[in-house]
């Protein structure tokens, strides 16, 4: 088996050897991740005759040490911020699929998953250059190009808690496919996802960073189908090219325990500048202390900072309509079809989560299906 992979490692090394570069990574760094790797194939090859459940259990460590053993150089001049190691800062993709292709033939089968109910969802979308497609077509003149509206694409984040833990995935728009930030409080790091699974009911991948990590989490609410649904949508199939546009509007949209807990809009002009806040009176919804309560509430109106309580909102086919203490508030969202759709769901199952459902006529509204089952209200109270 060992040497089945041989040819995988010795391409893997002999990339890393004509890329030294002393203030990254130094030939004595290659040297021992090439023994790393030649100890790792090794110990899978001594385990495979092993019962089943040994097996499961000598394969399992060796892949926490070898993925350990690779994420760190033999110097550490840079800080924890930055994250050292060829496993990830470097090739991430073919360390990843060397080790777990020997693991698997070895006879290793994925572990069980800890299954989580997210508690916090966070999505941020926001509209930008695609400049790698710029330059590729027009050269060193790409800046000069940015009128291209072909060229145009959006970035994509997700973050997802549960308890007091959570995890960043960002939108790769190369591979069409999430990837997941294996360092959160410095330099984003992106690995690949492993053996995903996505549907509105469960969301579910592995990552190799400094070891093996499964997660598996299962919807619990409305919000939680959204977002799950939403990232189904995006991995494997992605933003085309040029689907969006340089004024679209950009946007961050938060739920916890459930519940809409923020919503923020980012306005640009026609040349991909923001609109400051007060000229465009952009949706700011947040939680904030008014009057000594804390309140959901729309921070800007008519151009002025003047916080009123927002008490329900409805999303349908770019039109943002809430109600406030200060009477109706109402704005024009632009973004692609896909993200669209996603408001329209996430912003419409927030009804009842905020406070009363909307009576009567909602201008761009009439043809929402709002028909939600009675319950008792539950407002959620938060102190920031």
């Amino acid at each position: 088996m060992e040497e089945s992979f041989s040819g995988r490692q010795q391409e893997i090394i002999d990339g890393l050897r004509g890329g030294i570069d002393p203030a990254i990574y130094t030939q004595e760094d290659v040297d021992k991740a090439d023994r790393d790797l030649t100890t790792y194939l090794r110990r899978l090859d001594e385990v495979r005759d092993q019962e089943p459940k040994v097996r499961e259990k000598l394969i399992g460590k060796a892949i926490r040490e070898v993925c350990a053993q690779l994420s760190e150089y033999s110097r550490d001049e840079y800080g924890w911020e930055f994250p050292q190691g060829f496993l990830l800062d470097g090739p991430t993709q073919e360390l990843t699929s060397l080790i777990l292709d020997a693991a698997f033939d070895a006879g290793w089968t994925w572990p069980r998953p800890t299954v989580r109910k997210p508690t916090f969802l966070l999505l941020s979308y926001k509209p930008t250059w695609d400049w790698g497609r710029l330059k590729s077509r027009y050269g060193e003149q790409y800046m000069e190009k940015t009128g291209d509206k072909e060229c145009y694409t959006a970035d994509v984040g997700l973050t997802i808690g549960w308890g007091k833990q959570y995890l960043r995935l960002s939108f790769d728009r190369k591979s069409s496919s999430f990837t997941y930030d294996a360092n959160p409080f410095g330099e984003s790091t992106p690995v690949p996802l492993l053996d995903v699974h996505a549907d509105e009911e469960r969301l579910s991948f592995g990552v190799l960073s400094n070891k093996y990590k499964l997660f598996t989490f299962l919807a619990q609410t409305p919000a939680d189908q959204a977002f799950f649904a939403i990232f189904a949508e995006l991995q494997g199939t992605g933003i085309a090219p040029g689907t969006a546009r340089p004024d679209d509007h950009g946007f961050t949209v938060e739920f916890t325990d459930g519940k809409l807990t923020k919503f923020d809009v980012t306005t640009y002009d026609g040349e991909h500048n923001i609109v400051p806040d007060y000229v465009a009176t952009t949706p700011r919804m947040t939680y904030l202390d008014v009057d000594g309560s804390s309140k959901f509430v729309q921070i800007y109106w008519k151009g002025e900072y003047d916080p009123h309580e927002v008490t329900g909102v409805g999303y349908r086919g770019g039109h943002l309509h809430a109600e406030t203490a200060a009477g109706p508030y109402d704005f024009q969202i632009r973004t692609i079809p896909v993200m669209n759709e996603f408001l329209e769901s996430v912003l419409n199952e927030s009804l009842w989560d905020l406070a009363v459902r909307l009576d009567g006529a909602v201008p761009g509204l009439e043809d929402c299906d709002l028909e939600l089952p009675p319950r008792e209200m539950d407002i959620r109270e938060v102190e920031l």
